[in-house]
Order: structure tokens, then sequence, then C-alpha cells
């Protein structure tokens, strides 16, 4: 059956392909943009401002902004018109089929389930052509293009996203910070500073310092001691950056970390 309607579809090829290659291209844009907004950002956060660096990644950026409402729109506009183009002929040769029947095909059927078939049943087919299989193809390039993106920056920590999730840590600000693993949870206190700045990079810090403890002591056999260890540096750490204006660049090194959990 399906086999048929992609003969059938084969005639709007030009349509779903040209659809289809939109719908890469939006993929790809929306990969590409946040790594060009992420070079803008650290640009401007390493505080040597080059006004002909920012201009030309700002370009960029408005281009591939601009491209995405593009591919977006041809991606939406010509599915829908290949696959309604698709339903008017199942349409036209189900009612064709229905004419050539004899009188007798007719006498137990009600009108209004054979204008069903002809009209409600075949408009599920414009759901299949101009939805499921476009968001299938956007759903498998995103996923493959943010797997080599993770690979190429961390390839060990890539890998642990694969499997399912062992370990939830909730941030709570004022309230400390809690790890859920192997079917109950850890709480830790916060580090409360008078001093506070402003709180931008706080769960910045508290994530990669979480990240960085499951790195150098795996997330096998994890017990509650380890659990604690791991929160009370990372509330640390991201009390420390509290204090300072910035994000990145404010992060503690980890002999400063563990001198403030100390004291």
């Amino acid at each position: 059956m399906l086999w048929k309607l992609t003969r059938e579809a084969a005639r709007y090829k030009l349509l779903y392909v040209t659809a289809i290659l939109a719908t890469l291209g939006l993929t790809v844009v929306n990969l590409a943009a946040p790594r060009v907004l992420s070079a803008l950002t650290g640009v401007v956060e390493a505080g040597t401002i080059s006004l002909p660096v920012i201009r030309s990644l700002a370009l960029v950026l408005l281009g591939l902004y601009l491209l995405r409402v593009l591919f977006r729109f041809l991606s939406n506009y010509l599915a829908h018109k290949a696959a309604w183009f698709l339903v008017g002929d199942l349409r036209g040769r189900l009612y064709d089929r229905l004419q050539s029947f004899d009188l007798g095909f007719f006498h137990d059927k009600q009108t209004g389930d054979l204008m069903s078939r002809v009209v409600n049943d075949t408009r599920d087919f414009e759901l299949l052509y101009a939805h499921i299989i476009p968001e299938l193809i956007t759903n498998l390039v995103t996923f493959t293009g943010v797997l080599v993106i993770l690979l190429s920056i961390n390839w060990r920590l890539a890998l642990v996203t694969c499997f399912p999730i062992p370990l939830i840590l909730v941030s709570m600000g004022g309230d400390g910070s809690r790890a859920y693993y192997n079917g109950g949870y850890v709480e830790a206190a916060p580090f409360l500073q008078k001093n506070t700045i402003e709180t931008t990079g706080a769960g910045d810090t508290f994530c990669a310092s979480s990240l960085n403890y499951v790195l150098e002591h795996g997330i096998q056999g994890l017990t509650e001691e380890n659990l604690q260890e791991m929160l009370r540096f990372a509330n640390g750490a991201s009390s420390i950056v509290t204090t300072k204006k910035g994000a990145l660049r404010v992060m503690p090194e980890r002999a400063e970390v563990e001198a403030f959990i100390n004291n």
C-alpha cells in the first residue's frame, strides 16, 4: 500500500525533493546558529572588543536567521502543496472507482459513509507526507548533528548522554541542590554569600563541576558520601561565581573552591 502511494507521489517528486532539501537546510541552520552565537558571546566576554569581528559574526548570525525563515517556509509550503496534490489525485481516483460499481453496491451503503471515505480518510495522507515524514527527517538529522557536535567537543561525555539517565541533578539556588541516584536522593546545603553581585554563570558552574566529578570518579557505584562531596563542591563553585561579574571567565579553579568550602 505504501509503495503504491509512493509511486503516486513520484509525480510530485520535485516538490518533495525541494521540501526535503529545505528541511535539511533548516536543520543545519539550527545547528550552526548556536555555534556562531557562542563565538560572538566569547568575543564579547574576552574583553578585547573587535568591532570588525563582532560585525562579521552578527551578519553571519543574521544571515542564518534569514535562511531559517526561508527554509522553514519552503519546507512547510512545498510539502503541504505536494501532499494536497496527492490527496486530490487520490480522491479523484477513489471517486472514479466508486462510479464504476453497480447499483447493488450502493444498496446498503450510506451516502455519508461513502463521502467520509472519499474526503476524510484520504485527508490522513496529507498528515503523513506533509508532517510525519518531514518531522522524521528533521529529528534524525538533528540527532545525528548534535551527536557529531558532542563527540567533537568531548567524546566521553557524548557517550554518557547516549545511555539512560542514571543521575539527575537539581540546582535549587538558595535552597541548595539535590541529586537523584539509584532510586534515592541526596541533598546539600548552599553556600550563601553576603557579597553576591549577580547569579550569571552559577548554573553553568554547578553543571560543569558536577560533570567534572563524574568524569573523574565515574558514574557507577556512587555512594551517598560521593554525592554529598560532588554537590558540596558544585555548590561552593557556583557560590563563588555569584560574587564576580561575568560567567565563563570567572569560573574558579579547583584550589579556590576547595579552600572556600573548607573554610
